[in-house]
């Protein structure tokens, strides 16, 4: 091939190159997770599979902001990106723990040029439950055992489908929100549950200098199950 070609067929490595790392976004989740050392962690991925790392994927995410809720002002705690994954520098698993996050705008195929957003929320069993929105899309405990409710900038979402996937017990659930944005899960069994939903959001703009229609709004609850407990409370 002549020079004159070249970038030409760079220019197209390089965005064959974007498409490849971008179109698994669709189906990966963001969540807080426990170490068995006690530390919690970000992970982007599928659940109970290898994590994007970096260098690659995971460095197309932005920087989480995460804080622990309190009754006052929300306390930031600290994150560094590590290989496998962001990690909670100063943050241990007995207490709750919000974070969000964000990836480039993109186009695939014939769908909306979408905006993901990613949140996330860590509640251990046994901890306190304030039963109001943290995030602009999430999934809250309540004080009613095996009740949750999903919120969407404040208020009572409904018809909002949520995936039940429960780590300890292989086991998954897929349930469907009311019309007062309630939804109901209940297990004996132990391990890590992770809960997750999506909300597309019309919108018209540009991010990182690329053109959306959709904001693509994710939402990951994760806690870990003890013995004969229906959920966190």
């Amino acid at each position: 091939m002549n020079s004159s070609s070249s970038p030409i067929k760079h220019r197209l490595q390089a965005g064959l190159l974007s498409l490849l790392l971008i179109t698994p976004a669709f189906a990966h989740i963001v969540r807080i997770e426990p170490t068995t050392t006690g530390q919690l962690v970000i992970l982007f991925g599928e659940p109970g599979e290898k994590s994007e790392t970096s260098p690659g994927q995971l460095d197309l995410l932005s920087l989480p902001i995460t804080w622990t809720p309190t009754d006052t002002k929300p306390v930031l705690q600290p994150v560094t990106k590590q290989t496998e994954h962001f990690s909670l520098t100063a943050e241990t698993t007995n207490k709750p723990v919000l974070a969000e996050t964000q990836f480039p705008a993109f186009k695939r195929g014939s769908h909306p040029a979408s905006w993901p957003q990613f949140y996330q929320r860590w509640h251990p069993v046994g901890t306190a439950i304030t039963a109001q929105p943290g995030l602009t899309f999430d999934i809250v405990p309540t004080d009613e055992a095996g009740t949750f409710r999903i919120y969407f900038r404040g208020q009572p979402l409904a018809g909002v489908e949520v995936d039940v996937a429960h780590r300890g017990a292989g086991i998954g659930a897929h349930l469907v929100s009311d019309e007062n944005g309630t939804l109901t899960y209940t297990t004996d069994h132990p391990g890590l549950v992770i809960m997750t939903a999506n909300h597309q959001e019309p919108f018209s703009g540009f991010t990182r200098g690329q053109p959306d229609e959709v904001i693509s709004h994710n939402i990951a609850l994760t806690w870990a199950h003890p013995e004969s407990s229906a959920q966190p409370k």
